[in-house]
């Protein structure tokens, strides 16, 4: 039968001491613990651009552990991109950082962080290339912040928060955090983050391209997808025009033996696919080939 008594299963997780409740309890399970403990905050912030220059959304969040930590992960979900991909009858939709990873660097945060400070908190800070989650503490001597993937144990700064954390499958006990984070930047193909430990503070940094980055690449990658559906005269065309584009549909019709109307329909489809555009009037203007396609 499971334990209906509150305190009693407190005692059991060693929440309790000479009959007072640890901190510990209050961090995890505390209904208003900032009024007591006022290191049970969260700091988020929506930066615009790269730089800490310009707020779109910034808040303080007090509460327990499981209460900032949803916090934490909705405000992910509404400022981080989403995309989705069809696996079968399902949708698969991935954030621009992998869930997963998230979820772990923060939870990890939560649960290692250095709570004696009643001015520490958990800090997320979203920039249009990255991810930062920081927390005030610092790693065991007995990890090595250069070789993080190296085999090692688990060794808590907050053993009662982590083994309460463990037996909510929210963590595991040996010390494989750091290696599952790094699995899932390398399964959804975005670089390991970079861990930093400075003015007694970790931070891990997830990075990204931002949208400009990711809107050039497509449009490169649909420039080569073009190269490669363009037909034999087309491509004719774009590399007559590189060299003359001031050349005319007569003259063109003459140089690649095509009628003057053959001329006419590829300048049209050549448009339409993004690859050409005319810069001008029509008697005085230029043809200009716009898509990298020789790339």
């Amino acid at each position: 039968m499971l334990e209906s008594n509150p305190m009693v299963l407190l005692d059991k997780l060693g929440f309790v001491s000479n009959s007072e409740i640890k901190n510990a309890a209050l961090v995890l399970f505390g209904k208003n613990p900032f009024t007591i403990f006022p290191q049970c905050r969260l700091r988020l912030a929506r930066f615009k651009g790269v730089d800490r220059t310009e707020f779109i959304d910034n808040k303080q969040i007090s509460g327990n552990l499981f209460f900032l930590l949803n916090e934490a992960m909705s405000f992910f979900f509404k400022h981080l991109s989403l995309s989705g991909k069809i696996d079968g009858i399902y949708r698969d939709e991935q954030l621009q950082v992998p869930y997963k990873a998230l979820r772990e660097a923060v939870v990890n945060a939560f649960c290692h962080r250095d709570y004696s400070n009643p001015s520490g908190s958990v800090s997320v800070a979203v920039y249009d290339n990255r991810v930062e989650i920081s927390n005030y503490g610092s790693l065991p001597k007995e990890i090595d912040i250069n070789n993080l993937l190296a085999p090692h144990k688990s060794y808590p700064n907050n053993p009662l928060i982590a083994n309460c954390l463990y037996l909510c499958k929210m963590i595991e006990s040996w010390g494989r955090g750091f290696g599952l984070i790094f699995d899932e930047c390398k399964k959804s193909n975005i670089p390991a983050p970079k861990i930093v430990e400075e003015y007694g503070e970790i931070t891990v940094t997830f990075s990204y391209k931002t949208a400009q980055e990711t809107a050039q690449e497509t449009t490169q990658e649909t420039a080569q997808e073009n190269k490669h559906r363009l037909t034999e005269q087309q491509s004719l065309i774009i590399e007559y025009l590189k060299q003359h584009p001031n050349a005319t549909r007569r003259e063109l019709a003459t140089t690649i033996s095509l009628s003057e109307d053959g001329i006419k329909y590829n300048f049209a489809k050549l448009q339409q696919l993004g690859i050409l555009q005319r810069v001008g009037s029509t008697k005085s203007g230029y043809w200009q080939v716009v898509s990298k396609i020789d790339k």
